[in-house]
């Protein structure tokens, strides 16, 4: 991920990659840049991790974690998609601080 991936979600082409290990929480996410101008974020904000759609430089929380589990708002069936492979892929262990690696 951290190289980039390229691919097609529900017939957008798109472009992926992730961001750091580092303990600065703004520093770490995993970015997917589609070809019909969204860009699909999964960041953390504190103690949880959020889904962001990025749409003509607006950004919006579509998903965030409660209590280690993700709740989902208004997503389409490409954002559904992406969703469900990050995680079961356990991709979204890449938004994890470093430290909780020792621990």
């Amino acid at each position: 991920m951290r190289r980039g991936v390229r691919g097609r979600l529900d017939g957008v082409p798109f472009t992926a990659h992730a961001r750091g290990r580092s303990l600065l929480a703004h520093r770490r996410g995993i970015h997917f840049t589609l070809a019909d101008g969204r860009t699909l974020s999964f960041t953390v904000h504190r103690l949880h991790r959020h889904f962001v759609r990025r749409t003509a430089g607006a950004d919006t929380v579509i998903s965030r974690t409660h209590s280690g589990t993700w709740a989902a708002h208004a997503l389409d069936r490409g954002e559904t998609a992406l969703l469900c492979l990050i995680t079961i892929a356990g991709l979204d262990q890449l938004l994890d601080p470093p430290l909780w690696n020792l621990f």
